[in-house]
Order: structure tokens, then C-alpha cells, then sequence
């Protein structure tokens, strides 16, 4: 399978909005979605909005994204795994919008401060890892995984 560059996601800071809404566009019934190391400077979310009632699952991890915005139109997003980016701080609205998050992974960002109401529109978060993560294929194949998680992080 060949790998195409898509501009508005490689680059998406520098890059016009509205040609990335047209990205995902034929994929309405996408689920599951992988853009980790892609060099990311932010959560892509012109390009996210077609699969927003239908995406379950997003990684973003080992990109370089600096803040946790634009996942405010992904209500049906269970799973979020932002692990090695370069998050520095969660304000009050970082995930509002996305209530339905129940496994969230930040590990290996470089997070110094974290609003109190950062994690108050999660009331589904069930998991939640801000110091390791771990593979796994147990929450459906997908390979990666979370587990609550302290120091040292914990092995299975």
C-alpha cells in the first residue's frame, strides 16, 4: 500500500481548513483511526468533522501537538491516545465536547499544569494513564491500551 501525503493534516497549521473537511469525507462509517507520527501540530479537526458521530477510537500519539483542542465534535469518541506529543497543560476545556472518552493516554507529554475542570466533562473515564502506557490487543486488537496507572508504571 503506497502512502500519500496529505497536506492539510502533514502541515495542518499552515494549511487552509477547508480543504481538510473534505479528507475523511467518504469514510462516514469509520471507526477506528491512526495518525500517530505524523508530525501533527494540532488536533486536525476540520478534517476529524466528517467522522465525528461514527469514530471510536483516535490516536494521535508521537506527534507534536501542544494543546488538547479540537476534539469537541467527536461525540461518539470512547478512546484517545495523545501519549507522546508535547502537551504542556489540559485548561478547563480541553475534552468538552468528547464526554464519552472512558480510555485516555497522555503519557510521555511534558504536562506542567491541569485545570480542575479538565477531566469534569469525562463523567464515562474509566482509564486514564499519565505516566506510562502499554500494549495490548485485550480492548479489541487494536493494539494499544491503558491501565490507571502509578509510579513505576506497571507491567503486566
Amino acid at each position: 500500500m503506497a502512502h500519500r501525503t496529505v497536506p492539510c493534516l502533514y502541515s495542518f497549521g499552515s494549511t487552509s481548513p477547508f480543504g481538510c473537511r473534505k479528507v475523511f469525507s467518504n469514510l462516514s462509517s469509520l471507526h477506528d483511526l491512526g495518525l500517530h507520527a505524523n508530525d501533527l501540530r494540532h488536533v486536525p479537526h476540520h478534517a476529524l468533522a466528517a467522522v465525528s458521530r461514527t469514530l471510536r477510537t483516535l490516536d494521535l500519539g508521537e506527534n507534536a501537538i501542544k494543546e488538547a483542542s479540537g476534539l469537541g465534535g467527536l461525540r461518539a469518541l470512547n478512546g484517545l491516545r495523545l501519549a507522546g506529543n508535547d502537551l504542556t497543560k489540559l485548561g478547563a476545556k480541553a475534552f468538552v465536547g468528547a464526554e464519552k472518552i472512558r480510555m485516555l493516554n497522555l503519557a510521555d507529554n511534558r504536562i506542567k499544569e491541569i485545570d480542575q475542570d479538565a477531566f469534569s466533562p469525562l463523567k464515562k473515564l474509566k482509564v486514564s494513564t499519565l505516566t506510562c502506557w502499554y500494549t495490548s490487543d485485550r480492548l479489541g486488537g487494536w493494539g494499544w491500551g491503558w491501565r490507571m496507572t502509578d509510579f513505576p508504571c506497571y507491567q503486566e
